[in-house]
């Protein structure tokens, strides 16, 4: 750590958080040294940040219970419940996705786009397959475009959000290293929609 002390680890990212807790490490929390700005650029949210900054909000949840299991996705795009989702896939049931149903990228990149105007906030649950793969999530809004890197722990599911308070567009993941087959369920956009 910047101040000597062995016994603490600072890292602004979300991935890397996850993964030292499920490394059975103690997780102290995420800070802020300042307030966020209503402007500011793409930002990674952990679950209660999300949450907190979506009350209040319109939202929509994808759970992809309206697909059939066995339903694929490749090669077309096909719409969601506010936007499309690009990258190829399967919707499955239990297995991978604990019980309910979800959207299985295998190891393919995906990219959940065409969010509706207004939108300001992105997230879902992961099910990653495979421990330690890094995948890049790029998210691109109206006050420009941010990448994150990130290990997919296992076992999941883990919440990845992102917001762009000037408006978000899309979230594109990309694997960089390995061949891990992840999923994702609850995919959730909020803000105030313009009609």
């Amino acid at each position: 750590s910047a101040s000597g002390d062995p016994n603490h680890r600072y890292t602004t990212s979300l991935g890397v958080y996850y993964d030292f807790v499920s490394r059975q490490r103690v997780g102290e929390g995420v800070s802020f040294c300042i307030p966020a700005l209503p402007n500011a650029d793409i930002s990674e949210l952990a679950r209660a940040q999300f949450l907190s900054q979506i009350a209040g909000l319109p939202s929509k949840v994808e759970t992809f219970e309206n697909y059939a299991p066995g339903f694929t996705t490749y090669p077309a795009a096909f719409p969601l419940a506010d936007g499309t989702y690009t990258g190829g896939g399967v919707i499955l049931r239990g297995l991978w996705c604990y019980s309910s149903t979800c959207l299985s990228a295998g190891i393919r990149d995906a990219a959940f786009s065409d969010l509706p105007t207004g939108t300001t906030h992105w997230g879902a649950n992961m099910f990653p397959v495979s421990p330690g793969k890094v995948s890049k999530v790029t998210g691109t809004g109206n006050s420009g475009t941010a990448e994150f890197s990130m290990e997919l722990p296992v076992p999941g599911p883990f919440f990845f959000g992102f917001s762009d308070h000037a408006g978000l567009l899309s979230v594109r993941f990309h694997l960089e290293s390995g061949g891990a087959n992840y999923s994702f369920d609850h995919a959730t956009t909020a803000g105030n929609r313009v009609a």
